[in-house]
C-alpha cells in the first residue's frame, strides 16, 4: 500500500465519522424542533394571561 493510499484512506474514513456527527445533530435538533411544534400548537396549553386582570374595587371598574 502506498503512503498515499493509506492517507487517503484515513481521510475517507474521518468524513465518514463527521457525516455521522453531523447527522446525529441534525436528527437531534430535528426532533427538538417538532416538540416544541407539537407543545405550542396542542389545544391544552392553559396562559396566566387567559383570565381577567384582578383590579382594586377603588378604581370603580367592571
Amino acid at each position: 500500500m502506498k503512503e498515499n493510499d493509506h492517507l487517503q484512506a484515513q481521510l475517507a474514513l474521518q468524513k465518514v465519522q463527521s457525516f455521522g456527527a453531523v447527522a446525529a445533530r441534525y436528527i437531534v435538533c430535528g426532533l427538538f424542533i417538532a416538540l416544541i411544534a407539537l407543545l405550542a400548537t396542542s389545544g391544552e396549553l392553559v396562559s396566566a394571561f387567559d383570565a381577567p386582570i384582578p383590579m382594586p374595587a377603588e378604581l370603580g371598574l367592571k
